[in-house]
């Protein structure tokens, strides 16, 4: 028994990190992505749909598979911030003024 909750911890645990990964990872990469100008609209909306079809199913399956594990404990928002229509409204404004991140609106 006492092996079986050491395992779910570090489960727990590895978990966490990986969704604070993602959510570092991605807040830092919107930012700079947003910050780009491309004039050409095809190539803008071609860029959107491209970074969206590689990011939002990998996100899907892993949010799937692993949320549940995280999202019955304490302090799950600190690890799952986004939803997958947060990241597909993030997505579909890469070409307009940033929206606010979720932690950039606490701490205003």
């Amino acid at each position: 028994m006492k092996d079986l909750a050491e395992a779910q911890a570090m489960l727990q645990g590895s978990l966490k990190e990986r969704f604070k990964n993602f959510n570092a990872c991605f807040e830092e990469i919107y930012r700079i992505q947003t910050g780009w100008k491309v004039p050409d609209a095809q190539l803008r909306e071609e860029l959107r749909i491209s970074i969206s079809e590689k990011v939002l199913p990998a996100y899907r399956s892993f949010l799937g598979r692993f949320g549940s594990h995280l999202e019955s404990g304490r302090n799950a928002g600190k690890y799952i911030k986004y939803t997958l229509e947060d990241l597909e409204g993030y997505f579909l404004d890469l070409e307009g003024t940033p929206l606010v991140l979720h932690h950039e609106k606490k701490a205003a």
